[in-house]
């Protein structure tokens, strides 16, 4: 993810990424967001849901595994915390990583849910 959408996301919603800049033996969140600008949105979204709930979770780790979305965190209500990264997660299942477009799971070296256009430019 690009610097500006790591900044904006921290920035708009600083009790879910309090952790952001803490020291790797703190939490995972020092590496950043480690998924595509596609995804800018989903999370955008999901951090809206997660910031108007009573008992707002904590962030530990946003990456890409396997091709979906993981959104790890701490705190919250599980059952509302859970069901809205599900949401998300799901969303990103038929989201290119790399441009937002519809996508799907692409196999190679490394699974990815990319659009056609990003998966040709990927196997170039």
């Amino acid at each position: 993810m690009t610097p500006e959408h790591d900044e904006l996301l921290v920035s708009k919603f600083p009790e879910i990424y309090k952790n952001r800049h803490a020291p790797s033996t703190e939490t995972a969140m020092c590496w950043g967001f480690d998924v595509g600008d596609g995804w800018f949105s989903i999370l955008y979204m999901l951090s809206a849901a997660l910031s108007s709930l009573d008992d707002i979770p904590v962030a530990f780790q946003v990456k890409e595994k396997f091709g979906g979305l993981r959104f790890y965190y701490d705190g919250g209500n599980f059952k509302e915390v859970n069901a809205l990264v599900e949401v998300a997660e799901r969303a990103a299942w038929v989201t290119c990583e790399e441009c937002g477009k519809p996508g799907k799971l692409r196999k190679g070296g490394w699974l990815m849910t990319l659009c056609d256009e990003c998966d040709e430019e990927r196997n170039q």
